[in-house]
C-alpha cells in the first residue's frame, strides 16, 4: 500500500485507482479568449458558487502534494493551491493564490515551485511571484486582512508577500487542483482547511458549505471531497508511480553587459505566451526588488538586483493560475522582473495601469 492510500484508509476514504492521464483538457471550463481550458477538482464555499457570504478576515489551509507533475513543463500547469476571493461586494471576481505548481506559469521558471499570486480589481492586473522550489513537507499557507485593501501572505508561518489594493471583502475561498493538461500526475491533499471571521475567530469551513466543483472535470483527476472529521479533500489522477519531479532551470547570473540581448529575449517569450507576438514598445531598468515592489504596487521579500521590464500591447494571462470561474485576466502593459543573479523570472504582471518605472532611473529602450 502507498503512503497516500495509507492515510486514506487511515482517515476512513475509500481506496480508488488513479485515473489514467489523458490527453487534453477540452472538456474543462473555457476561461477566456485565449483557447486555454482549466480544469479544476476543488471543495469551494462563498458567493463565487452561489453560497452564502462568510465574510473573513483570515483563511487558511495546509498542503501536502507528494506527487505533482505535468508531461510538457514548457505548455501546461497543474497547481495545487488554496484561493481567497477578494472585494466579493463588488462582484469584481478577484483573488489571492498559493500553493504548488508544476509546468509554466507564465514568466516562472519551468518545473515544480511554490508560488503566490493575486488578480487585482479597478485595472490593478494580475501579478504572479515565484517563491522557491517545490517541496513534499506538509505546508501551512494563509492570507491575512491588513486593512486598507491589503492582505499579507505566508507560508509555513513566514511572512512571503502582500496583495495590495485588492479589497476589505473576502467571504469565500477554493482548495484542491487545477490543471490546464490531462496529461499528469498528482497526488495531493488540503487539509485544516478553516477561515477566521471578522472577530478573528478560527472555523472550520464545515461540510455542510463545500461545494464540489470539477470544472466540468474530464476524469483525469478524482477526489474525496469533503471527508467526515476534518475540512479538506484529497485529489489524484495520472501514474504517480512512475512520474519523476522536474527540477526547475539551473541559475545563471544576468550580468550588466549581457542583460541587453537577454532581457529582450525574456521579455518578447514572455510577449508571446501572453498573445502579443510584436509588443509596441519594450524597455528595462535596473534597480532591486524592494524599489520594484514600490513601483509596482506589490510586496514580496529580499532586496536583491533585478532587472524590470516593461512593455506595451495587449496581452492576455493564459497560462495564470485561475480561481474557478474566473476569467483570463488582459492588460495594456506587462511587467517581468528578472533576478540578476540567476537570470530567472521572479515576478510578472498584466494590468491596465501602466506603471511609472522612471523613479528606478533611465529606461533602456530593448
Amino acid at each position: 500500500m502507498s503512503a497516500f492510500a495509507a492515510l486514506m484508509a487511515a482517515m476512513g476514504v475509500g481506496s480508488a485507482s488513479p485515473a489514467a492521464a489523458l490527453t487534453s483538457c477540452s472538456g474543462g471550463e473555457y476561461s477566456g479568449l485565449d483557447g486555454v481550458y482549466h480544469c479544476y477538482e476543488i471543495a469551494v464555499f462563498g458567493p463565487r458558487f452561489g453560497g452564502p457570504a462568510y465574510p473573513l478576515n483570515e483563511i487558511a489551509a495546509d498542503l501536502h502534494a507528494p506527487c505533482l507533475k505535468v508531461g510538457d513543463v514548457n505548455n501546461s500547469e497543474l497547481n495545487f493551491e488554496l484561493w481567497m476571493d477578494t472585494n466579493d461586494n463588488t462582484g469584481a471576481g478577484t483573488w489571492v493564490e498559493e500553493g504548488l505548481q508544476a509546468g509554466e506559469s507564465q514568466g516562472v521558471p519551468a518545473g515544480w515551485h511554490w508560488f503566490w499570486a493575486d488578480n487585482r480589481p479597478n485595472g490593478g492586473g494580475y501579478h504572479g511571484h515565484y517563491i522557491s522550489g517545490g517541496t513534499t513537507t506538509d505546508t501551512q499557507v494563509y492570507f491575512k486582512w491588513l486593512g486598507n485593501g491589503n492582505w499579507n501572505v505566508y507560508r509555513a508561518g513566514s511572512y512571503i508577500g502582500e496583495s495590495t489594493y485588492n479589497g476589505d471583502w473576502a467571504e469565500g475561498g477554493q482548495v484542491g487542483a487545477e490543471s490546464t493538461t490531462n496529461t499528469l500526475a498528482l497526488q495531493a491533499r488540503a487539509y485544516n482547511f478553516e477561515y477566521a471571521d471578522p472577530n478573528w475567530t478560527w472555523h472550520p469551513v464545515p461540510e455542510s458549505l463545500f461545494d464540489q466543483y470539477s470544472g466540468p472535470l474530464y476524469g483525469g483527476l478524482s477526489s474525496d471531497g469533503s471527508t467526515p472529521g476534518y475540512s479538506g479533500m484529497m485529489a489524484w489522477g495520472g501514474n504517480c508511480s512512475s512520474a519523476t519531479t522536474v527540477a526547475a532551470p539551473a541559475a545563471k547570473p544576468l550580468s550588466a553587459a549581457a542583460a541587453p540581448s537577454a532581457l529582450r529575449t525574456i521579455g518578447l517569450a514572455q510577449a508571446q505566451i501572453s498573445g502579443e507576438s510584436k509588443p509596441s514598445s519594450i524597455s528595462f531598468v535596473t534597480t532591486t526588488r524592494a524599489q520594484a515592489d514600490k513601483l509596482l504596487n506589490t510586496a514580496t521579500t529580499g532586496d536583491n538586483a533585478v532587472y524590470v521590464i516593461k512593455m506595451t500591447g495587449h496581452f492576455a494571462a493564459k497560462n495564470a493560475g485561475l480561481a474557478a470561474k474566473g476569467r483570463v485576466p488582459t492588460g495594456t502593459t506587462m511587467t517581468v522582473t528578472v533576478s540578476a543573479a540567476t537570470g530567472q523570472v521572479t515576478d510578472w504582471g498584466i494590468t491596465d495601469s501602466a506603471p511609472d518605472l522612471s523613479p528606478a532611473g533611465h529606461a533602456t529602450a530593448l
